[in-house]
């Protein structure tokens, strides 16, 4: 029989957490290895590719950006990935996404080009998701 898990996600400006409940032992575990590292922290940061992906990605990977009239999409890195191409490349670089994702309109990146905060905050919850269920509860 499957079982079903919950999580809790705690979305930070700077860092995001995220957690379960042990059952059996009746506590709330941090979930590690969310990043690069193992830890229970993954770094609330974005980076949105400027060419198209050259290599096929996952759907929740990919975030709606405009530039003009023009629509297309671009693979979104979160995380320590983010933070490592936006030190190499900060013009795709995107950070507190959460403290202004009540503001209308876009984030801005790389002049007119820009990007929904919701739809970056739904590739981090979707990078989440898919991390439980591969990883860390491994298809439970």
């Amino acid at each position: 029989m499957k079982s079903s898990r919950s999580i809790a996600i705690d979305f930070g400006n700077t860092r995001t957490k995220v957690a379960y409940f042990d059952e059996g032992r009746e506590r709330a575990h941090l979930i590690e290895g969310l990043g690069k590292q193992v830890r229970a922290i993954l770094p609330t940061l974005f980076y949105v590719e400027e060419a198209d992906p050259h290599e096929q990605c996952p759907k929740e990977q990919l975030v709606s950006v405009s530039a003009g009239e023009e629509n297309f999409e671009r693979r979104v890195f979160i995380g320590d990935q983010a933070q490592d191409k936006g030190q190499k490349n900060p013009r795709g670089f995107i950070h507190r996404v959460k403290n202004d994702i009540h503001k209308p309109g876009p984030v801005r990146i790389r002049g007119r080009q820009k990007v929904d905060r919701v739809g970056l905050a739904a590739c981090l919850f979707a990078h989440i998701k898919e991390f439980c269920e591969k990883k860390k509860f491994h298809g439970e």
